[in-house]
């Protein structure tokens, strides 16, 4: 017989102690909750999915795990599952009444391309908004405002101030507010408040990948230089942060590194196979290559759970426009449009790529659609306001041109303007062996807000005196350009040849070969036009600092400076002065053409000159070379102020003791000689200057000076040869042009008075000085007719004398139009009615004419 077991007390203390201990391996053991959302916002997805699917398997009913494992299926890419999740949850009352919930069941059923769904869910969240369901929290209120936004439902301004900053209010520190209002700034293209509202939010949360990334996204757009930082720092929170891993490979594409940014998105595809925003940028990316099936395959890839989503093919669109395919991405803002009419995104893009493919009717149409459809938004607002402006511009028809400017400015220098289009046009043609089958369209903006809104959609551009799309032209006027000290002409012409290179490579050239060979052609137009080397630039090529050509690109996307992005400019144009001088001009013009024809830049120039291994050694020798030369005997440095100070003038003149051929301490030393009127001992200091270094610019140059001291000597013909030297290193110096007119006219060189004035005037035409030494130089030679034109724009500037103007413009107009010289006779009068010499005037032009015959038949 078997005897029952006693069980001691002692025993059962041993086993509750062992069953405690068990429990608490087992709790230590377990992902917190908290834990599983930093696994996602560290980017370790696989983590967070198993911990979620752990707990839930564990009967843990937070809804937290849920939506956790819900948001982690949407950024890997398991959209079925996502969907399935969000399915299931539905079913539960509590789901149905979470904000949260409700906008990631929108996105998941969005995701699948379950439209009535997912708007469904967008309805239901709106109506806590409408009192139908209590607003319990401010999670919920956010997410109201999401969904307000993205049915278009309510003006974002409205849901900043009434929904977002109500949050913020009674929560400053609301990472979800903070994150909407970013966003929705974003969006908007409102670039101040996205910078203000995300470093705030960073401050509060400095590893948050998202807000990071937000923060680079406005600085992108906005300010390049600034970018880098933030991102970086998103990735370091998080290094599978698909949206900073795709701005990364935006960056790389836009600077033209192809191979990197298809690296990076393959990087994208292993966390996510399914990212359209991805695939839409690795289409664009084979359409610029001209992979035509590969581009394909990545837009159906983009479209293969959503089949009609209209945001890929515009990211596709607009990153082909951003290439200057603004035919193609047009084309896809079509598809998108097919997919969604209302889709503004691409509808707003459309109108922006028409214009500047020179379809106006149409595109000023779309931007108004838009704009009713988003009163928000800040392009179409910026371009209908320039486009009443430009109601008032006028239109000038010719030869193949179609100027478009105020009517003020075109009266003053639009006949000039054209002539000199087509100038460049006929020369441009036959040496690149192009045709221009369309017209053109120039475009020239006197207020540089109007040119940046109409060339970027916002104002800003600062750096750009104009743009060049294809067939359209985008430019500054004269006015804007002073204070750069731009020459118009140069401008024009820079600008021109664009139109001749992107039309025979059909806009498929890396921008550093476009900007290189139009600066390299203003150098062959002028002497003094186009980047030229200067100290700074020597400085640059002998510390290292020259760009590898396959890399140049990048050079004018994130430069250090604003030097080094005109430093771009020039090497871009020493590149193919260097491939001219060893390859020939005709090698640039095949290039050209095997760049339309889809080869890759690097194989065109292989082709025609030689691999780019070869080719860059080549020309960094090439490039030290000519800094080498540069000013060669001359010393460039300044001194610290420690080592001189610049306001102790005996400390200058030891110093130049000590360093003979400082260009510095010779310019410093005459400054202070002149001031004292010592011009004889200034005289051989400043010729030294400028033969140490002869391309001294600007107003502070050593010429100025040494003309100055001929003057002042009496030395005229000195200070005339040293005005023409300096003349010929300037193309904005409209002192020194007005200098050499007067001393020309004083002289009656009437020649030399003529080419001075065309200098002044290609500086600044709005000026009257260039068209009062024109009409005089005109009226002195004899020629009425030439003096017709500077006389009549001298009447548009406001002169002191128009009585004058006006008699003056009467007699050069009895021979040629005797009705407008009348006409200007009277106005002569109206303001001085005794003037003799108008009335005189007055009374032959209405004396009856005798045809010849009769007055021999009358004698």
């Amino acid at each position: 017989m078997i005897n029952s077991l006693v069980i001691s007390p002692y025993f059962l203390r041993i086993l509750a102690t062992l069953s405690l201990l068990f429990l608490h391996i087992a709790n230590t053991e377990a992902v917190t909750l908290k834990e599983g959302r930093q696994f996602y916002a560290t980017g370790e997805y696989a983590k967070a999915i198993e911990s979620c699917e752990k707990a839930i398997e564990d009967k843990q009913f937070d809804s937290g795990w849920r939506l956790l494992l819900l948001r982690s299926y949407l950024v890997t890419g398991q959209l079925l599952q996502a969907k399935k999740l969000s399915e299931t949850l539905l079913q539960d009352y509590k789901y149905r009444y979470n904000a949260e919930a409700l906008w990631l069941f929108h996105l998941s059923f969005e995701a699948n391309g379950e439209s009535d769904k997912s708007k469904q869910m967008l309805q239901i969240i709106m109506q806590f908004l409408e009192g139908q369901r209590g607003v319990s929290d401010e999670s919920t209120i956010v997410f109201i405002g999401r969904a307000l936004l993205k049915t278009a439902t309510a003006d974002p301004k409205q849901i900043k101030e009434n929904l977002y900053d109500r949050v913020l209010k009674s929560d400053p520190e609301n990472r979800e507010a903070l994150l909407a209002v970013g966003e929705l700034a974003l969006a908007k293209r409102d670039f101040k408040l996205a910078g203000q509202t995300l470093t705030r939010a960073i401050g509060i949360y400095p590893e948050d990948a998202d807000l990071l990334y937000a923060l680079a996204k406005a600085y992108s757009e906005s300010d390049p230089s600034q970018m880098e930082e933030p991102l970086h720092k998103a990735m370091f929170s998080n290094p599978d942060h698909i949206p900073s891993l795709l701005l990364q490979a935006h960056n790389q594409a836009d600077a033209e590194q192809y191979e990197t940014a298809n690296g990076i998105l393959k990087a994208i595809f292993k966390i996510n196979p399914h990212h359209p925003e991805s695939w839409a940028l690795q289409a664009s990316i084979h359409t610029v290559q001209n992979k035509s099936q590969e581009a394909k395959t990545a837009r159906e890839n983009g479209l293969k759970f959503w089949k009609t989503n209209p945001h890929v093919d515009y990211e596709i669109g607009k990153k082909l426009s951003s290439k200057y395919l603004f035919k193609e991405g047009a084309f896809h803002q079509r598809l998108a449009l097919g997919f969604d009419k209302g889709y503004v995104l691409a509808k707003t893009q459309l109108a922006q790529d028409l214009l500047r493919l020179g379809q106006d009717d149409e595109g000023w149409k779309l931007a108004e659609e838009a704009h009713k459809e988003d009163g928000y938004d800040v392009t179409t607002y910026n371009l209908l306001t320039l486009y009443d402006s430009l109601k008032n511009y006028v239109n000038i028809k010719r030869d193949g041109f179609i100027l478009r400017m105020t009517r003020d400015e075109a009266a003053l220098y639009s006949e000039e303007a054209l002539e000199l289009l087509i100038q460049a046009r006929d020369l441009f043609s036959k040496k690149y062996n192009t045709r221009i089958e369309d017209p053109v369209i120039v475009e020239i903006f006197p207020e540089k807000k109007d040119f940046a809104v109409r060339t970027f959609g916002i104002p800003g551009g600062d750096g750009y005196m104009g743009v060049c799309f294809g067939k359209v032209i985008t430019a500054n006027s004269p006015k804007s350009l002073i204070a750069f000290q731009q020459n118009w002409q140069s401008l024009l012409w820079h600008e021109y040849c664009h139109v001749i290179t992107l039309q025979k490579t059909k806009n498929r050239m890396p921008r550093w070969f476009s900007e290189g060979i139009s600066v390299y052609e203003e150098r062959l137009r002028h002497s003094s036009w186009g980047e030229q080397m200067t100290p700074e630039y020597q400085e640059f090529i002998l510390g290292g600092e020259l760009s590898p050509i396959e890399r140049l690109s990048m050079a004018f996307l994130v430069p250090k400076s604003a030097a080094h992005i005109q430093f771009a400019y020039y090497q871009s144009s020493l590149v193919v002065e260097y491939l001219v001088e060893n390859y020939g001009e005709e090698c640039i013009s095949k290039i050209l053409q095997d760049l339309g024809d889809g080869i890759f830049i690097n194989i065109a120039i292989e082709n025609h000159a030689s691999k780019l291994d070869e080719l860059q050694p080549a020309f960094t020798e090439y490039a030290t070379a000519k800094a080498k030369d540069f000013a060669a005997e001359a010393d460039l440095t300044k001194p610290n102020p420690l080592e001189v100070n610049p306001l102790d003038q005996n400390a200058i003149v030891d110093w130049l003791e000590s360093n003979p051929n400082n260009i510095w301490a010779l310019n410093a030393t005459c400054v202070n000689l002149i001031d004292q009127e010592k011009y004889l001992e200034a005289i051989p200091l400043l010729e030294k200057s400028i033969k140490l270094y002869p391309r001294q610019r600007g107003g502070s140059s050593p010429y100025g000076m040494l003309s100055l001291a001929h003057r002042e000597l009496g030395q005229a013909d000195n200070e005339l040869s040293v005005l023409e030297k300096w003349a010929a290193i300037e193309d904005s110096a409209t002192k020194l042009y007005e200098r050499l007119m007067k001393i020309y006219a004083d002289r009656k060189d009437w020649p030399s008075v003529e080419r001075s004035a065309k200098r002044f005037f290609s500086a600044n035409p709005l000026s009257p000085v260039s068209h009062r030494f024109m009409a005089l130089k005109s009226q002195e030679t004899g020629d009425k007719a030439a003096s017709v034109r500077p006389l009549k724009r001298l009447l548009l500037l406001n002169p002191a004398d128009p009585v004058d103007l006006h008699f003056r413009l009467a007699s050069a107009l009895v021979d040629i139009s005797p009705d407008e010289a009348k006409r200007h006779a009277l106005q002569a009068l109206e303001d001085a009615p005794r003037f003799r010499a108008a009335q005189n005037l007055l009374v032959r032009l209405n004396e009856p004419k005798i045809k010849p015959d009769e007055k021999v038949k009358a004698e």
